[in-house]
């Protein structure tokens, strides 16, 4: 084993590697992984969610909830139909859904999807079928043009359902309604609550992507009321207009998930919208993750012409990150040209917030990889491990997926588990249409929305014993998500890593016990790769009440 100095301190975190296989690389994956295909015959899928019973939640585009209630289920039930509600068209859909965190006691989940309706009209609104794309609605103007000659105006929705006995969803109750959008895509996405309870939700510009789009486009025009210049892709610097009433296109809103209201904390005092908002300036935040441990929420933002990039939020105030203004970490050429006042007041340095990774359209994301570089892109999944379910540099990493070059990507933890750009590698060559990436107890799941399937990504390499002793006995010891007694023996895949954590300080009656830990100082942790059946010990020093009392 390595010998690393000791410092007497608190035990924060001590890695342990176990000794990684050698097995065969197959299916564009690292050796030891495997991509199969877990639930099949659906309908559009476009995301899912995993209760901590171990019921899976899955969403249709069209607007039905499913369940499975494992992984080995394959007849699902049909939770909710929301059809009638949901406007299917293009980008548009049921596109979003969250489980609450104390489920099955609190039995609710939530779905996010774009409301068949203006904003103020009722639902459903648009009701021309159109036969050769089966269950979607049509809007005016109809397939070939999708909905950008003329535009329809729709809004979008979260909502919560809760779930009986049986599985069956109750009555819908709608907890907020915005987010106008006149044309087919960048709509409604993701859902996902914070450590406090408060829920999370991300939704698009609702822009025209094929021109500079600041307002007036469509017949008819300005069905959102945004004054000149301020429409279109502007939506998304909303907060910074306050001559109208602040929208929630391009932004990120945290909520109560009882009301709808603003979520309590959030750094905007404002009943309204304004109070919602908790990151703006996003294009397409179709997806994203909240870091295992905090609340920084890691949004994966598709770009237009040039970059798709990773933004992180700082918890406990608003950031800008930009668009249309800027692009990655450039001014939007196309936008600039256009001289609008509410970008040319932007200073890159003061105002916007630079991403934390970007990749640009037609290149590699990591220079020489197997993954095609298209000249398009579209940053369509991000999740992070959340289990020690793979081994080292895989446990704990930052996983997004491009659901064009059909490829997904890790990034692996640095300092204080944070993701390290140095870490960036392909992680699957190959992937099905991934549009939403969930971690789950046996891997990472990925909904491939146009072959009908949900996937598992797990490791299956062979597995060791770990055994962990501690002095003085019986002090509770955390191994990975479990906190256990001294003397336990867990059962690990080799080449996992798992996190072992004490208290800073154990106090046994007048005793107060300081436990040692392999460091650098606590900035780093360090991985000590043993070999297979081995024992770990945990080492304390007493600084107070030395020889007083017993243990």
């Amino acid at each position: 084993m390595t010998r690393f100095r000791t410092a007497a301190a608190a035990l924060a975190a001590v890695v342990l590697s176990l000794a990684a296989s050698g097995s065969a690389h197959a299916g564009g994956l690292p050796p030891g992984f495997q991509d199969k295909t877990l639930f099949e015959g659906l309908q559009q899928p476009t995301a899912v969610t995993v209760a901590a019973d171990g019921t899976i939640f899955v969403t249709e585009k069209r607007g039905l909830v499913l369940s499975y209630s494992g992984r080995r289920d394959r007849t699902p039930t049909r939770v909710a139909d929301l059809r009638a509600e949901v406007h299917s068209f293009d980008e548009r859909g049921m596109t979003g859904i969250e489980v609450d965190p104390d489920y099955p006691k609190r039995p609710y989940i939530y779905v996010a999807y774009t409301l068949n309706a203006p904003l103020g009209a009722s639902a459903p609104f648009w009701g021309r079928k159109l036969k050769h794309v089966g269950e979607q609605e049509g809007c005016l103007g109809g397939i070939p043009d999708r909905a950008y000659r003329r535009g329809c105006a729709v809004s979008s929705r979260v909502s919560r359902l809760p779930i009986g006995k049986r599985g069956k969803a109750g009555p819908e109750e709608v907890l907020l309604t915005d987010w106008c959008q006149q044309f087919g895509s960048h709509s409604i996405g993701e859902l996902a609550f914070d450590r406090t309870g408060a829920l999370l939700v991300g939704g698009g510009d609702g822009a025209d992507f094929n021109v500079v789009d600041t307002g007036g486009r469509g017949k008819p025009a300005g069905v959102c009321g945004d004054p000149p210049g301020e429409g279109g892709a502007m939506r998304s610097q909303d907060l910074l207009t306050p001559a109208d009433p602040v929208g929630l296109d391009g932004t990120i809103a945290r909520i109560s998930p009882l009301d709808g209201l603003p979520a309590p904390g959030n750094p905007i005092s404002d009943p309204g919208n304004a109070g919602r908002i908790v990151a703006f300036g996003l294009r397409n935040p179709f997806r994203f993750a909240l870091r295992p441990g905090t609340d920084e929420i890691w949004i994966a933002d598709v770009g237009w012409t040039r970059n798709d990039e990773i933004d992180v939020t700082t918890p406990g105030r608003v950031d800008n990150y930009g668009w249309p203004c800027f692009e990655g970490r450039s001014r939007q050429p196309r936008y600039t040209k256009a001289k609008l006042p509410g970008c040319e007041a932007l200073s890159p340095k003061r105002d916007v917030r630079d991403p934390f990774l970007t990749y640009r359209h037609g290149t590699h994301v990591v220079p020489g990889e197997a993954c095609e570089a298209t000249s398009q892109s579209a940053i369509s999944g991000i999740e992070f491990d959340r289990g020690s379910h793979f081994p080292f540099p895989f446990d704990g990493a930052m996983l997004f997926a491009d659901y064009i070059r059909g490829c997904i990507w890790s990034v692996g933890p640095g300092r204080f588990g944070r993701p390290d750009k140095r870490g960036l590698a392909l992680f699957e060559n190959g992937a099905a249409s991934p549009i939403d990436l969930t971690s789950s107890p046996g891997g990472i799941l990925y909904v491939d929305v146009a072959g009908g399937t949900i996937h598992e990504i797990s490791y299956a390499g062979p597995t060791a014993e770990l055994r962990v002793q501690t002095k003085p006995k019986g002090l509770r010891v955390k191994i990975g998500e479990r906190t256990e007694l001294g003397g336990a023996r867990v059962t690990v895949r080799r080449g996992a890593s798992m996190r072992l954590g004490v208290p800073k300080k154990v106090t046994r009656g007048e005793r107060v016990l300081e436990f040692s830990r392999w460091s650098d100082g606590g900035s780093r942790l360090h991985r000590l790769q043993v070999d297979a059946n081995t024992t770990v010990t945990a080492s304390y020093r007493c600084r107070k009440g030395c020889g007083k009392h017993g243990d």
